[in-house]
């Protein structure tokens, strides 16, 4: 395998939001992205704390 091939498989497990490794991993359900369980759950929490205006 090609180090170019290494690096596109590897990319395919990388969290959009952290940009690591993934730590198990969820399935975004509105872009259909991989990511940590911890940073998605993180990132919803944040935005129902966000105040409307």
């Amino acid at each position: 395998m090609d180090e170019q091939s290494v690096e596109s498989i590897a990319e395919v497990f990388r969290c959009f939001i952290c940009m690591e490794k993934l730590r198990d991993a969820r399935l975004c359900p509105h872009c259909s992205k991989l990511c940590c369980f911890s940073c998605i759950r993180t990132l919803t929490h944040c935005a129902t704390q966000v105040p409307s205006m």
